[in-house]
């Protein structure tokens, strides 16, 4: 394990931000909404909570939740999830290294809001983000209340820890806290070592845990209980070494328990007896000191002391280890204390003494003021003392825990202490006799503004139903300044981003959309509270090719590409170099087309304009006053077309159906095949059928319309193909020209 220099922090800021891990449902509830009423708390170690074990394991997505009883809860509670430890969160027995809870879940919560019970399921209105371990986790109703008394005579207090549940306090209050009285989770954390009597007074013990196989005689006292979990913790766990945060028990013959840590290591367990050696230092080690990683949205219990050892029969317990408490309210008043101290364990007669408890978790935000007449405290709790006539050892200090304070007035009576506790006393030598306190303070984070919620963020760079061309647009807009900001695109997070001083956020994608369409949607995060999501954008990427639909004066447009089945257009334009479509809708009033490449099936096309080097084209369908074209190249099959204009150049028509009126075709018309039927006027003023027409000489006369016919209408059937089809293409493809 890391090895870290562990020392007391006191962070005091005007705006601190941090963001917030993910949540089961965003920490929208700020103050609660009152549903409890107002509460008067008027006698001691009154309990307000509700507390069940998680009996297995909460996967990120569930909304169900398996419980040992879902007696006390309701449907509409607020509940709290909340990680006790971490179930990979076991380190060697004597390590004394720091433990960074960044990495894992110990100490972690969430709120959500029960929608559905059963006997052992609680349903919650959304669903979980992050695991919590069955066997490893509680759910823990937490009252809404408008206003809140404790009277002076009177104790607001959480279950004790008993190793699956208890050991948090947790109230909202959208009005006023009068607390003349105490909310007190003193000794309500993890375990301390209890003691036992030694079946003899053996002398000369060192190790650092029992030996396997348990039951010693009582040789080695029990250690304290830490976030290495329930598992190491008991009359067969003993030995002078800590487990995680958890103190380590005194050995033969004497010596003292280890304190507890939290924020800050516990300290070393006094000597053996001066019969042992003359004292040798063999007494519980101090618990490791904790990281929390954030305040914000973690709540550990203080370490429990190792218990003192000893063969008379008066050794002490280690103490537990401070609760955790967690309030937010409007305003807090009154002359009364919040405390999660640890425990201060009791002094031995004749054996070595219990090791303090390390101090517990305190997080208590308002809106406006906090007014208290003692200091708000998580402080370690003292060590036992020693009182034969003989020198033996006295525990270790607990080490200090963790303070979260927030509001925009804080009485200098408030002011929160996290210091260590004191080591015991060893009466006959009036010294520690090898005990210590614990290391230096734990961590105090202060926030000299009120709690506030975030306003709902504001999209501004895009609107709804947006279509754009831009597959890595800007995201921008407005919220609270300085929040962070997350960004959710088709329902994920894609990522967050600071506001500014001024609140503006921007976020501009790294990886391209798709293209199509895409949601847009965004939520600021404050101090660990959440606004309510801003409306869904939907935008588009690009416009599909597939089945445009109809379009209306679509412009120009330069290099369209390929298009299929790209629908019906009007009044399209120019088209320049429109490459080959498939089956491309109705066009009229087309305008010019160049160079429009090949079609198949193009449809009708009417009013067409102007066409030159149009390629080739199959099945084009029908054409209607095709005017002018030029250099058309090859038609096969082109349908029936009337009043087709003039033809230059056309190069080869096969099979060109029907035609009337085709108009003057000149200068190398080219080869007509299987033309079919054309009527035309000669020169006496009545008609010509001609079937079968093989090949027309270049040189037309009035008399012979077959080749104009059959010619016009394959133009105009490729005029009908490229006109469309690029049309459809420009529409789902490039913005039209301002």
């Amino acid at each position: 394990m890391k090895h870290t220099l562990h020392r007391a922090i006191r962070i005091t800021v005007v705006l601190l931000f941090v963001a917030a891990t993910a949540r089961a449902e965003p920490d929208v509830f700020a103050l609660g909404d009152g549903h409890s009423d107002a509460g008067t708390i008027s006698a001691l170690n009154t309990q307000v909570n509700v507390y069940t074990p998680v009996t297995a394991t909460v996967m990120p997505g569930d909304t169900d939740v398996n419980v040992g009883s879902s007696a006390g809860f309701k449907v509409g509670d607020l509940v709290m999830l909340w990680q006790s430890r971490s179930p990979t969160l076991q380190p060697a027995a004597g390590d004394g290294g720091g433990i960074d809870l960044g990495a894992v879940q110990a100490g972690f919560w969430e709120l959500g809001r029960v929608t559905a019970l059963t006997a052992t399921v609680l349903t919650f209105r959304a669903p979980f983000e992050t695991a919590f371990t069955g066997g490893a986790a509680q759910a823990i109703t937490v009252p809404e209340f408008t206003n809140l008394t404790i009277q002076a005579t009177a104790s607001l207090v959480p279950a004790a820890w008993n190793g699956s549940s208890g050991g948090v306090l947790a109230f909202l209050a959208n009005g006023t806290v009068l607390n003349d009285g105490v909310i007190n989770a003193v000794g309500a954390g993890f375990r301390g070592g209890v003691a036992v009597k030694a079946s003899s007074a053996t002398t000369g013990c060192t190790e650092l845990s029992t030996p396997p196989g348990g039951a010693d005689g009582g040789r080695w006292a029990a250690k304290g209980e830490g976030l290495a979990g329930p598992m190491f913790y008991g009359p067969a766990f003993g030995g002078r070494g800590n487990m995680a945060n958890g103190a380590g028990g005194g050995n033969c013959l004497s010596s003292g328990g280890g304190g507890g840590a939290n924020a800050s290591a516990g300290g070393q367990g006094g000597r053996t007896s001066i019969l042992d050696g003359a004292g040798r230092a063999v007494g519980g080690m101090g618990g490791a000191p904790v990281n929390a990683s954030s305040l914000i949205n973690r709540l550990v219990l203080g370490g429990g002391g190792g218990a003192g050892q000893g063969a008379a029969g008066s050794a002490s317990s280690g103490g537990s280890g401070g609760g955790a408490i967690f309030v937010r309210a409007k305003t807090i008043n009154g002359t009364g204390r919040i405390t999660a101290d640890g425990q201060t364990a009791s002094g031995s007669l004749l054996d070595g003494a219990g090791g303090g408890g390390a101090g517990g978790t305190v997080s208590v935000r308002a809106a406006t003021a906090i007014h208290c007449g003692f200091a708000i405290s998580a402080a370690g709790g003292k060590g036992g003392s020693a009182t034969a006539a003989l020198s033996m050892g006295p525990g270790g200090g607990g080490g200090g825990g963790n303070i979260f304070v927030q509001a925009a007035s804080l009485d200098a009576a408030c002011m929160p202490s996290v210091i260590t506790g004191l080591a015991g006393l060893d009466v006959t030598s009036n010294t520690g006799w090898g005990a210590t306190t614990g290391l230096t303070g734990g961590l105090l984070v202060q926030l000299n503004n009120g709690l506030l919620v975030p306003l709902v963020p504001s999209i501004t760079s895009v609107t709804n139903g947006m279509v754009l061309m831009n597959q890595q647009p800007v995201l921008a807009g407005t919220t609270t300044p300085l929040a962070d900001v997350d960004v959710y695109v088709d329902g994920s997070l894609a990522a967050v981003v600071a506001a500014d001083a001024l609140g503006n956020w921007s976020y501009t994608p790294l990886v391209p959309f798709s293209l199509g369409q895409h949601t847009v949607r965004a939520q600021a995060k404050l101090q660990g509270l959440v606004s309510d999501s801003s409306a869904v954008v939907n935008i588009t990427i690009g416009t599909p090719l597939v089945d445009a639909g109809n379009g209306s004066d679509a412009g120009t447009s330069s290099d369209a590409g390929n298009g299929s089945d790209a629908g019906n257009v009007t009044d399209a334009g120019s088209l320049t170099d429109a490459g080959n479509g498939s089956d491309a809708g109705n066009v009229t009033d087309a305008g010019t087309l160049i160079d429009a490449g090949n079609g198949s099936d193009a449809g009708n096309v009417t009013d067409a304009g102007t066409l030159t080097d149009a390629g080739s084209g199959s099945d084009a369908g029908n054409v209607t006053d095709a005017g002018n074209v030029t250099d058309a190249g090859t038609l096969t099959d082109a349908g029936s077309g009337s009043d087709a204009g003039n033809v230059t150049d056309a190069g080869t028509l096969t099979d060109a159906g029907s035609g009337s009126d085709a108009g003057n075709v000149a200068e190398d018309a080219g080869t007509l095949t299987d033309a079919g039927m054309t009527m035309h006027p000669d020169n006496d003023g009545g008609t010509t059928g001609t079937i079968d027409a093989g090949t027309a000489a270049p040189d037309f006369r009035s008399g012979c319309g077959c080749n104009s016919s059959g010619f016009s209408s394959m133009l105009l059937a490729l005029l009908a193909f490229g006109l469309r089809l690029p049309l459809g293409k420009r529409l789902g493809r490039r913005p039209r020209a301002r």
